[in-house]
């Protein structure tokens, strides 16, 4: 039902700032003949919210953090499979991997009381309350590494969704100082984690060996080049490139209001 308004807004916007690489496939769904001024603005790091990073857990523990929607057993897994998270605990927990969850403050109850029972029953898996947006990084920061365990085939999702999607999340862990463990499938956040070199790419077989590939020494070397690579995509780095847009279109012609 929210088609009709989408199209809409593409195509008679005075510019367009977009946080993802969507739109694109949005103009070329609609047949869009003429686009209006853009500009990619991804999402990006809070400076304010900066942590240090944590020293990584001892005695060979360690310790994984995700943050963000989770889904129950009830739930249909053609729409939540990616983030119907038991399998992947057991997988974890299988290899004395702690995994914890922050769910999103949106979720409802039905959706994680199954994860909360799961918690008391199994030492390698905790579940937390929810944390406001402004105090995630400084609490996800003791942890080890992020994770974003979202691969192809657990759900319906569209292929262009998987390829150019962004999620806050990839950003809150390198505002905490966490090396991020991705799934290759997800491709342009991969393609951030690698180019930088913040993190491990894995795929769906990875994952029951999971402990081998994110050794201390991948996770020094990570945590190194994410603490350079967080201001380069940084919002201190890039606000000018959006003011400079919007001076741009206020020069071009005067924003136009609706009767």
């Amino acid at each position: 039902k929210e088609l009709p308004h989408e199209k809409a807004c593409l195509e008679q916007a005075d510019g367009l700032v977009a946080h993802s690489l969507e739109p694109n496939v949005a103009y070329r769904m609609y047949q869009t003949q003429q686009k209006p001024p853009n500009l990619f603005f991804p999402l990006y790091c809070d400076n304010d919210h900066f942590c240090e990073p944590g020293p990584g857990s001892k005695n060979g523990e360690i310790h994984i953090v995700y943050a963000g929607g989770v889904a129950g057993s009830h739930r249909n897994p053609k729409q939540y499979g990616s983030i119907m998270f038991q399998p992947l605990i057991h997988t974890l927990s299988a290899q004395g991997i702690h995994f914890h969850i922050y769910p999103s403050p949106s979720n409802v109850r039905a959706d994680y009381e199954e994860y909360e029972v799961t918690a008391k029953e199994n030492p390698y898996f905790h579940f937390h309350a929810p944390v406001a947006q402004h105090e995630l990084a400084l609490e996800m920061s003791k942890y080890d590494w992020g994770i974003l365990p979202f691969f192809a085939g657990q759900n319906e999702q569209s292929e262009a969704k998987y390829k150019y999607a962004t999620t806050l999340k990839l950003f809150n862990f390198m505002e905490a100082g966490l090396p991020v463990i991705v799934s290759k499938d997800i491709i342009y956040q991969s393609w951030i984690l690698d180019r930088y070199g913040c993190g491990v790419l894995i795929d769906g077989t990875h994952i029951k060996s999971l402990r081998d590939k994110i050794t201390p020494d991948k996770r020094s070397a990570a945590v190194k080049n994410l603490l350079k690579a967080r201001q380069t995509l940084s919002l201190g780095q890039n606000t000018g490139r959006l003011l400079a847009f919007y001076d741009q279109m206020l020069a071009q012609k005067p924003f136009r209001r609706n009767p």
